[in-house]
């Protein structure tokens, strides 16, 4: 299966390196495509629908590093996954596991930041998701945690891959490249193969980086003029 993407993946940066971006909305447009790409390739790997987004690295107004969601596929987009300014829920760094441990580690010499991966996010009971800061599991006599939370679990996925959005030449492994993240999830758990998934992934985010610049420069500039 696996053998048979170069096609998908060649039209889907082909996409990405053709796309002219003249303001916000039009790059925005331009990343919900490739996120579509991106769901459709490992939708198909998978046998079900793997949702996908786009993450930007920016900072609120007191100047501490927020990701805000800018796009994601189309799947996502019609069953109620926010994007932009639709979306409310401010991710910090702190209040997410995934962003925060590539974010904490770009530069550390003992841990791998490439990606964050969980197999079984119902099982981690220290993951951190700005989504689930209301959420609290209730205690149930004689019914061990885990059923509980498996039961009343909020979030839309079960499990994920994260990467950065950083070119992968290692002279540019540094948080001063780091654009923000690419993001897939599944509504099963024991989904990814790594580090197999998470290499097609790192790939397609350092697609992105052009792209991305384009996309906060023309930003920049609205905000200046």
């Amino acid at each position: 299966m696996y053998a048979n993407l170069y096609a998908e993946l060649n039209t889907a940066n082909a996409q990405i390196r053709n796309a002219k971006i003249t303001d916000p909305q039009t790059g925005t447009n331009s990343l919900m495509t490739y996120c579509e790409s991106v769901s459709s390739i490992f939708t198909l790997l998978k046998g079900h629908r793997i949702g996908a987004c786009v993450k930007l690295l920016c900072e609120d107004t007191s100047g501490k590093a927020i990701v805000i969601t800018q796009a994601r596929d189309c799947f996502s987009n019609a069953h109620n996954r926010k994007t932009g300014s639709a979306d409310k829920t401010e991710y910090t760094m702190e209040a997410n596991s995934d962003f925060s441990f590539i974010y904490n580690n770009m530069e550390s010499d003992t841990e791998d930041s490439s990606f964050f991966h969980s197999a079984n996010l119902v099982r981690e009971s220290d993951y951190r998701n700005s989504r689930l800061n209301k959420w609290k599991v209730k205690k149930i006599p004689f019914i061990p945690e885990y059923f509980v939370r498996k039961y009343t679990w909020p979030l839309p996925y079960k499990s994920t891959i994260v990467v950065p959005i950083i070119p992968l030449n290692s002279n540019s492994q540094n948080i001063d490249n780091l654009r923000g993240f690419l993001c897939i999830d599944s509504k099963n758990t024991g989904v990814f193969n790594i580090p197999v998934d998470k290499n097609i992934l790192r790939g397609m985010a350092a697609e992105l980086c052009p792209i991305v610049d384009e996309i906060l420069k023309v930003m920049s500039d609205g905000h200046s003029n």
